[in-house]
């Protein structure tokens, strides 16, 4: 199971409902900016209903992804007050488990 499916089900079962996950998906199959449609095509292939979007002119990976922007592992996780509570921006990737902990700490 991935990271993104498992945090699908970790959300949908147990998450507060104030939470609210958003995935940004910044590379196709082939290394390239990832569209809407590549998007979609993710969210048919990982069956999650959670948002997830393109960044089809490579601005949120430049800006936000892990390792000084040349890694697709970044995770941001906001207080309810719009300020960032935690963040995981090494290029390395995450668990669930930290994610969720995470998640809970920002209440």
């Amino acid at each position: 199971m991935s990271l993104v499916q498992g945090l699908h089900d970790e959300y949908y079962t147990s998450a507060p409902d104030d939470v609210e996950v958003l995935t940004v998906l910044t590379q196709d199959a082939q290394a390239n900016d990832a569209d809407a449609a590549d998007a979609a095509d993710f969210v048919g292939f990982t069956g999650v209903t959670f948002p997830v979007l393109g960044d089809a002119d490579g601005e949120w990976l430049a800006t936000w992804g892990g390792a000084d922007g040349t890694s697709q592992h970044s995770y941001t996780i906001l207080n309810t007050n719009g300020t960032i509570a935690w963040r995981q921006d090494d290029g390395t990737s995450s668990s669930v488990a930290m994610l969720s902990a995470m998640m809970e700490s920002a209440q």
